[in-house]
Order: structure tokens, then sequence, then C-alpha cells
């Protein structure tokens, strides 16, 4: 039956594949009945200490057809989930209640949350000494959208340098800027006075980028290494030097290039405390792990819910939910809880 889990089989297809070469029948009813009954008994821990520097964010699910939402805190140092609950929405005062339960008791020095806008008041409110990284990677994002919003799918090459210039302050991205300034210099150089020419021309200088980009980011992960980070010196260093040539950037990320600017403590916070991560990826890994899959969102009832999250948040802590015995009935029930989060029953 494991087998059948990691090869990707349904639940009713791998049952009948051990009916048929074993003769045994695991009826779905039976696992879901014993795994339920091992999973009502996990409780959302409450921690004694932590390192005060957390991951918080927010996934959307649908509980019976209707929007909820998935609050989440994770210890930035010892990468475990402090909380991980259902709300029904993301609004100020369900997150001020879901933190104060949370982290009562314990040391708040810093968090990493995306750019939404309300939560440096709201953290000041809860937790005024408390400090704020804002995730370098939603940045990313919002840069990439911008370019998108005010130049189409195909962005001129120009301003892909321009993103990646931004790119470049807070991570090493001066091997993409060299690509594309050859590429720049290419272009121009192929240059006619027929701009349809023109247009195929950047189109397959464009895609010689972002084959490079593929491979460059493949070799990185053969190496396991990561992009390189600035020091804060150095992201001082390359942001004046963006912000001396201001207006030869597009309208919007000029006004990104200002808003960076007002934000800077909230941006460059992990070049001065080691502890704090730079982006938001840790939780997001977290998230992937147990709800990737759009489809995996979907829930029967907020007792499925709060079932599965206190599941997902105990195995990730460490925590056996079923106890490490073979045979009779206690291995099968070992054996239900796997293969229920292997091929999702309800």
């Amino acid at each position: 039956m494991l087998e059948s889990a990691r090869a990707g089989l349904s639940f009713q297809k791998a049952s009948a594949l051990v009916t048929r070469t074993t003769g045994v029948r695991y009826a779905s009813q039976y696992v879901y009945e014993l795994y339920m009954a091992q999973l009502s008994q996990v409780q959302q821990e409450k921690f004694a200490s932590a390192s005060g520097v957390y991951h918080y964010d927010e996934q959307f699910l649908l509980v019976n057809g209707k929007e909820a939402c998935r609050l989440t805190v994770k210890d930035a140092v010892t990468g475990k989930i402090i909380v991980d609950v259902q709300a029904e929405n993301a609004q100020k005062e369900t997150i001020r209640k879901v933190l104060n339960t949370a982290l009562e008791g314990l040391l708040v020095e810093a968090f990493i949350v995306d750019m939404n806008p309300h939560y440096p008041e709201l953290f000041k409110e809860l937790f005024p000494e408390a400090k704020i990284q804002w995730c370098i990677f939603h940045l990313y994002k919002l840069i990439w959208k911008e370019l998108h919003d005010e130049f189409g799918k195909n962005v001129p090459l120009v301003q892909l340098y321009n993103g990646y210039t931004l790119f470049n302050i807070f991570f090493n991205h001066s091997v993409e800027l060299e690509k594309l300034n050859e590429l720049m210099k290419r272009f121009e150089n192929l240059k006619t006075k027929d701009w349809k020419s023109n247009d195929d021309v950047e189109k397959a200088l464009r895609k010689e980028f972002a084959d490079f980009v593929k491979a460059f980011k493949k070799e990185r992960r053969r190496e396991n290494q990561n992009v390189p980070r600035r020091t804060l010196n150095e992201s001082q260093e390359k942001f004046a030097e963006i912000f001396k040539i201001i207006g030869l950037f597009p309208k919007k990320l000029q006004n990104r290039i200002r808003s960076i600017q007002k934000n800077w403590d909230r941006f460059t916070l992990f070049q001065r405390d080691s502890r704090v991560p730079p982006t938001n990826n840790g939780l997001e890994h977290y998230f992937a792990a147990t709800l990737a899959k759009t489809e995996k969102k979907n829930f029967r009832s907020a007792a499925t819910v709060v079932r599965e999250l206190n599941a997902f948040r105990a195995e990730w802590n460490g925590h056996r939910l079923f106890k490490p015995v073979t045979g009779g009935l206690a291995g099968l029930l070992k054996l239900a809880g796997i293969l229920f989060l292997a091929f999702q029953f309800g």
C-alpha cells in the first residue's frame, strides 16, 4: 500500500492492486476510522520558549465551498511551527487574537512578513519593541508585476536590465546583469530600420536570456548554492547609485525605488541581525509541504481543517502521530495514517 501511494495511485486502485496480489482487502472507511480515532488526540502544543524571531503568513482555504484563512507562525531559528490554525478571516482583530494567544509568554523580537502595508502598524500595536523584515522575494514579485503591468508579457531587454538592477540591491545578481548588458549591445549592433525585424531579434535575445537564467539556477541547485546576499554596506552603495539615476527607470519602478528608500529598515533587518532571514520562504516551504496543491486546499468541514492542521504541525515539529510498532491492528493503525495523508480521502 505504501509503495502504491508513493507511485501516485489512488486509494481505490492501490487497494485493488493489494487485493489481487495478496488477497487482503482494506476498506477505505475502516482505514479512515482508524486514522480519525488516532488524530483526534493530536492537539496544538504550547511552547515554553522560542527564539523571538518569527515568520508569519496566511494561506486561504476552502471549507465546504466557503473561504477560510489559515494563520501560521514559524520560529525562524528553530524551524518549529508555533501555531497553525484556521480562522474566518485575516482581519486585524483576528490576527491580533491569534498572535496574542500563540506568543503569550514568549520572547518577541522580530517578524518576517510579506509587504502588506497594514502589518507594521498591527505588529507595532501588539509588540512595540518588535522589528519587521519585509520579504525580499515578495518585493521581487512586485517588481516583476510592475514591469509586466507597464510593458506586457514581453518586457524589453533594457527594462529587464532595470528590473535586475533593483534585484541586485540585496542579492548579488551581477552575473545576470552582465549577460543582459552583453545582449543589449548585440541588439544595438543587429538593429535595422525594420521594426518587425528588430522585434524578432529582441524576442530571440530575450529567449536566450531566459534560457541562461534557467541554466544558471540549475547549476546553483546542483552545487547547493544560493544567490549570494549583499552586506548592508554593499546594499547602501548599490541603492545610492540607483537613486542618482532614478529618472531613467519607468514610472512604476521609480515609485518602487522611493518605497524601498522609505522602508529601508524593513528591507535590511536581515543584514543587521544574522538570525533574521531575508525572505518568508521558510514558511512557504512549510505550506508547500502540507497544502501545496490547489485541490488539497479544499475541505469538507472546519473540523477536518483543525484535524489536518494539527497533524501537519505535529509531524513538522517532530512528533510521532503513530506509534513505531508493527503487526496486527497497531501496525495497521500506523499504516492508516500514512495512507490517509498520502491518498487524501476527505
